[in-house]
C-alpha cells in the first residue's frame, strides 16, 4: 500500500516540525507543510494530499475559512489539531467539512495521531459547495409536524443528552456523579 500523503497545516513552526516529525515517524509521508490557511488552500491544489491536519487559528486565512474553501474546491479529508478544539468550535469545523476535531498533540501522542490520520485519510468526503446567499435557518416550529400532545405519566422533567466522539467516557462521568 502506498505512503499516506499528508498536508500539515499550522502557523506555529514548532507545532508543524513536532506533527510533521509524529508523522513521519509513523510511516506516513508529509507532502508539505503550510503557515496559514491560505498556503493550505493552494497547496491542496498544487501537492493533491490524502489528508490534511488543520489548526484552527492562523494568519491570512484562518483554519475555518481554509476547512471551506477546500471543501468547496476539491473535498479532502481533514482533521483539525487545534488548541480551541472546544465543543463550539468542532462543531463549526466539522459543519464545514472536517472530520474530526482533537486538542494539538504532545511528543507522547505520536501513534494516536498516525492511526488517527490513517483511518481518516480512507473516509470517503463530499465536496460542500458554498450557496451564493446563505439560507434563513427555519425555527423548530416551521420543520417539526405537529404532533398532537400526549398523557403525562410523570411530573418529572426530562432530560435528554446526545454524544458522539468521545462522548460514551462523558456520559459515564456525568451519568455516575446523578443521584439515584
Amino acid at each position: 500500500m502506498a505512503s499516506i500523503r499528508v498536508l500539515v497545516a499550522d502557523d506555529s513552526s514548532s507545532a508543524r516540525t513536532m506533527i510533521s516529525e509524529m508523522l513521519r515517524q509513523g510511516g506516513l509521508t508529509v507532502v508539505g507543510e503550510a503557515r496559514n490557511g491560505l498556503e493550505a488552500v493552494e497547496m491542496t491544489a498544487a501537492l493533491k494530499p490524502d489528508i490534511i491536519t488543520m489548526d484552527l487559528e492562523m494568519p491570512v486565512m484562518d483554519g475555518f475559512d481554509a476547512i471551506q474553501e477546500i471543501m468547496n474546491l476539491k473535498a479532502i479529508p481533514i482533521l483539525v489539531l487545534s488548541s480551541i478544539a472546544d465543543a463550539a468550535n468542532g462543531c463549526r469545523a466539522i459543519s464545514y467539512g472536517a472530520l474530526e476535531v482533537l486538542q494539538k498533540p504532545t511528543l507522547s501522542d505520536g501513534k494516536i495521531l498516525c492511526d488517527k490520520v490513517e483511518m481518516l485519510a480512507e473516509v470517503p468526503v463530499i465536496r460542500h459547495i458554498r450557496r451564493k446567499t446563505p439560507t434563513p435557518p427555519q425555527k423548530i416550529e416551521e420543520i417539526a409536524s405537529p404532533l398532537p400532545p400526549r398523557p403525562s405519566l410523570s411530573r418529572a422533567p426530562l432530560f435528554v443528552i446526545a454524544s458522539s466522539t468521545g462522548g460514551p467516557s462523558a456520559l459515564e462521568q456525568i451519568i455516575s456523579s446523578l443521584p439515584v
